[in-house]
């Protein structure tokens, strides 16, 4: 009997080992978001580039999780500055509170990320960017839009490659049932 009770447990111990952990899982998807140039004035030049980025974070595990950061790596620490994340409700951009964000179990959301990144004034000036600097001397703006990440690729491929070369993202999630932090990252592609 004693040997029963003994492979039993060790059974027990041995299939708990095994199972595989569900987990939190992040997605780089297509997305139709547009690219923007950012133009300044006093330097009389595109500035910086905010490109959209959609990211899917699947919750596999049985329990609510809070998101409760997310950072933007830039591969070169002078490339670029802060990011902001969205999610699309009703084809409109609405930030994310991070207070109240949170992924039911088993279910997925999409969030948009726009990075920042600050443009190479040397290698890249008003003749790159010169019907875009028209554009915006005319009209007064600050900002405008260059298309999808697609097009912005077939537009202005030399900038594109770049860009966002050894970026990554990384978010941090609460998972209250089971009081622990997660911690995923993530490449840009």
């Amino acid at each position: 009997m004693k040997k029963v009770i003994i492979i039993y447990l060790i059974c027990l111990f041995l299939g708990s080992c095994c199972q595989s952990e569900k987990k939190v899982r992040i997605n780089q998807v297509s997305t139709s978001q547009m690219v923007f140039l950012n133009y300044s004035e006093k330097m009389n030049t595109v500035w910086a580039i905010n490109v959209p980025f959609e990211i899917e974070i699947k919750n596999e595990t049985s329990s609510r999780i809070k998101l409760v950061g997310h950072n933007y790596i830039y591969g070169n620490q002078r490339k670029g500055t802060f990011s902001k994340m969205y999610e699309l409700i009703d084809t409109q951009l609405k930030e994310i509170n991070l207070k109240t964000e949170g992924i039911d179990p088993l279910n997925s959301k999409q969030y948009i990320v726009y990075s920042k990144h600050f443009v190479d004034t040397s290698e890249y000036n008003n003749d790159y960017f010169r019907k875009e600097v028209e554009v915006l001397r005319i009209d007064d703006r600050k900002k405008i839009a260059v298309g999808s990440i697609e097009e912005f690729k077939l537009h202005y491929s030399k900038c594109s490659n770049s860009l966002y070369q050894k970026d990554s993202l990384k978010f941090s999630f609460y998972d209250a049932d089971n009081d622990k932090f997660i911690k995923l990252k993530t490449s840009i592609k």
